[in-house]
């Protein structure tokens, strides 16, 4: 767990020295120009095993497939 990756430079030096790293993006609050800046510091300071989350997007529902989980309490 770190800081923003734009925000501190010692993300950017940990993430060398990571075997995976997690970047979370917020859907409706991350700006959009983050992914292409992402791509360029991939490319600049060789990241690998990059994995993107995609948090807080709304089901649009319309499709068969997919996945939930529901709780109940008697």
């Amino acid at each position: 767990d770190t800081a923003p990756i734009g925000l501190v430079t010692d993300t950017k030096t940990i993430m060398q020295y990571c075997d995976l790293n997690l970047i979370l993006i917020r859907a409706n609050y991350s700006k959009s120009n983050f992914i292409p800046i992402l791509e360029e510091m991939i490319v600049k300071y060789n990241f690998r095993n990059i994995g993107l989350i995609l948090n807080g997007a709304k089901d649009t529902g319309g499709g068969e497939y997919g996945y939930g989980y529901s709780y109940e309490y008697k």
